[in-house]
């Protein structure tokens, strides 16, 4: 999958594709050596935020592969008060809460700590939805014993990650 979108523009009498998408999708297609812009993404998401990275071409063709970089983007999608204290009363009721998000795993991860879905005392794990996608049937059902954050996941990967469960025995819910 791409994880960018774009269109094409008229500026200043030249047409212009402008992207926006992941940092990582949006620096691949760079001929630049980005240093800098890697170390404040990283910055930007050790912070939680979702980060995106907009860029240009001049090119009206379909290739996007050269582009330039126009910036990076960190927002902050707050956390609501209260959803620490559900995951608590959800964990107590006999509920394993599983965070399946599209968002970078640096993201992902401080989500799921400050929520308290990720707890590493805990024995919790990590999966990143291509690692999901390549695991064998009976690896990926011992890594769903542990695994409480599934970042860069798709809607697809959430329908096999429910059917994953399911196999298992799993009754499943999703918000």
């Amino acid at each position: 999958e791409a994880r960018l979108s774009g269109g094409l523009y008229q500026c200043a009498n030249e047409a212009t594709t402008l992207l926006i998408g992941s940092p990582e999708a949006i620096f691949a297609r760079t001929n630049k050596h980005l240093a800098q812009e890697h170390e404040a993404c990283s910055r930007m998401l050790a912070r939680g935020l979702r980060v995106v990275a907009i860029a240009r071409t001049s090119s009206t063709s379909n290739d996007v592969n050269h582009v330039e970089l126009l910036g990076i983007l960190g927002m902050q999608d707050a956390i609501r008060p209260e959803v620490s204290s559900l995951v608590e009363q959800a964990r107590k009721a006999g509920l394993r809460v599983v965070m399946a998000t599209g968002d970078h795993l640096e993201t992902a991860l401080y989500v799921g700590k400050q929520t308290g879905i990720y707890q590493e005392d805990r024995g919790d794990t990590i999966l990143e939805g291509n690692d999901f996608k390549n695991l064998e049937k009976e690896d990926l059902n011992k890594k769903l014993l542990t695994t409480t954050v599934i970042a860069r996941v798709t809607p697809q990967d959430k329908l096999d990650i429910i059917r994953a469960y399911h196999y298992k025995g799993v009754i499943v819910g999703m918000t």
